[in-house]
């Protein structure tokens, strides 16, 4: 669905004042709700305003996850297990739902993962 389409489709028809009021009115309703329905489509999918946390490819650029307070991530592994990654002070505070294990790969890299 294309949003000119869309739009399209939101135009008021010269006939509509043709029709019985309740259906006019029911049109109207359904126009509103579409309308709404754009416009938080819209903002699912740019992002809300740059905050600590956001996606990244090279086709669309940034994606900013909605700011919340504190800024909370979760991450879910293949076994279900979560881990939450929190915004504080500049840094991230990362806590799992068991111990975690902080693994260095080099000066700049770790993997973090949940240890059993």
């Amino acid at each position: 669905m294309t949003k000119a389409w869309l739009n399209n489709l939101l135009q008021v028809d010269d006939r509509e004042h043709k029709l019985p009021l309740w259906v006019q009115e029911k049109i109207t309703s359904l126009r509103h709700v579409a309308e709404s329905l754009q416009t938080e489509l819209h903002l699912l999918k740019t992002g809300s305003e740059p905050g600590p946390f956001y996606l990244e490819n090279m086709d669309n650029g940034r994606f900013y996850l909605p700011k919340y307070h504190g800024g909370q991530l979760f991450y879910m592994n293949s076994k279900g297990e979560r881990i939450n990654i929190h915004e504080r002070y500049d840094m991230l505070e990362i806590m799992g739902m068991n111990a975690i294990r902080v693994l260095p790969q080099s000066s700049n890299v770790v993997f973090i993962d949940q240890d059993k």
